[in-house]
Formats: C-alpha cells, structure tokens, sequence
C-alpha cells in the first residue's frame, strides 16, 4: 500500500476528511512484534490467552490451554467498528476524518481485561475467591487440581453454571453493574427475597462529583492527561499531535498556551 502511495497517511493528507481504520496483528509501535505475521493462535500465545487468562483452568491444572475460539478478531473488529463508529459522529461536528489502530493484541486484553490486568498492592476485598485460591494455593505450593464440581465454589455467582428445577442448565454473564445485577436477580425471581435479608435497594448509591475526595488539580495532570485534554478539545488534532503538544510546558493553569497544529 505505502509503495503505491496508498497509505493512510497519504490518503488523508488528500482527503482530511477520510476515517480509515487499521486492525494489524501488534500495534505499529511494537518494534518487536509489529512485522509479525499475526495469525491467532500467534496472538493469542504472545497475548497469553492460552495460559493465565483463564483461572478456571489455572484451577484446575489444565494450563496451557488452546481454545479454538478468534478471540483477537471477535474483539478487535467490535472495539474497531465503535471506533469508526465515534469517528462518524465526530467528523458530523468538525468535517476532519481520522485514523484508527486497533491492534489485535490489544483487542484481546482489553476484551479479557478482567483476567489480563494486573494492579500491584490493590485491597484483597477486591479480590475474586478464585484470585485468592490461586494466591494460596502459589504461596504454600499446593497443587492446582480442583475438579470443575469443586470449583464452583469459588465462581462469581454472576457468571456461573445454573441448574433449573427440570435438570436443564443455563450459564449466567451479568457484568459488574447495578443495574444489570438487580435483573438478573428479578428474571431468577430472587430479588424480593434478598431486599428482605437486607440488600439494598437506594435507586443512586454514586456520590456526585462534588463529594469526591481527591480530587487533581490540573496542574497535576500527566502528560498522557493533557494529550487527552487537547484531543477532546480539538478532534482535528491527530493523536501524534496530541501528544507532541502535550510534552510542552503548561501555563499557570495547568492547560496548554496557545497551541497551533504541527506541519509535518
């Protein structure tokens, strides 16, 4: 594409107003891996779906494990479609188009999060029994061979295996919201009964804003905190912009002094 002068750069330096959108293997910037040819299984190994991803299995000491499931392209083309999406809707308002990357490696994590992410130091209250088990089980060098019967006790009740007065069963996924967890519990007809042991049942438990505590002053903010402030403030502005931009000196206000686009 680069070599018949069909890059996305080129294109857009022509048309200011075309959204393109790239799903590489591994991000552009990945020295490493960028030239990799990204087949799934490949990503999905580099990205270590087949191993820690799944505690279940971690548990249960089937790990590694293949899955023959495209999880990076299932992501990966979702998170890219609701960017071209936005993309859309903002050309609406300021007629520049843009670039999108949305790296299948990336795709994934950010789409198995739940068990990619990793927070040193953060409160064991926030800890999944699962996470905990693992935990012990690493600490005292007890073997990882739970049976998949034994392991329900240590699931989610919002994301497990149910069984219906009939025998039949159904897997419950309800993510971590209010809301959806108060359905969920309405559609298996436990909702009275657990308003009655004490659930609680406030329409809005979030304080406003106003009532937050720490809140950073802008002159605080990072350098990835001011290149966001700018692109929200100027969607013309390309994320390479942004970002140049914001490694600048700030004023008094924290915000950037008068700023104009970069000319490549």
């Amino acid at each position: 594409m680069t070599r018949r002068g069909l890059d996305f750069a080129h294109l857009r330096a022509q048309r200011p107003d075309l959204i393109t959108l790239s799903l590489p293997g591994f991000a552009s910037n990945d020295t490493l891996r960028c030239d990799w040819r990204a087949f799934e299984p490949i990503i999905a190994s580099a990205s270590g779906v087949f191993t820690d991803m799944g505690q279940n299995r971690v548990l249960m000491g089937i790990d590694p494990s293949f899955s023959p499931l495209p999880l990076a392209s299932a992501y990966g083309t979702m998170l890219g479609a609701s960017a071209v999406v936005l993309a859309l809707q903002a050309r609406e308002r300021t007629g520049c188009g843009d670039h999108i990357e949305v790296p299948l490696a990336s795709a994934v994590l950010e789409g198995l999060s739940y068990n990619s992410i990793q927070i040193d130091g953060y409160p064991a209250r926030y800890k999944t029994p699962r996470e905990k088990e693992i935990e012990r089980r690493r600490a005292t060098g007890a073997t990882m061979d739970l049976s998949y019967d034994d392991l329900q006790e240590y699931l989610d009740p919002f994301y497990r295996t149910y069984e219906c007065a009939d025998g039949r069963k159904f897997y419950a996924v309800c993510p971590s919201h209010r809301s959806h967890a108060k359905r969920c519990l309405q559609a298996m007809g436990l909702y009275d009964e657990f308003v009655e042991t004490g659930l609680p049942t406030v329409s809005d438990p979030y304080r406003s804003v106003a009532e937050w505590e720490g809140v950073v002053d802008s002159s605080e903010w990072s350098q990835s905190d001011r290149a966001l402030d700018l692109a929200l403030a100027d969607p013309c502005l390309s994320l390479v912009d942004c970002q140049r931009l914001a490694a600048v000196d700030t004023n008094s206000d924290g915000h950037l002094a008068g700023y104009t686009a970069i000319d490549e």
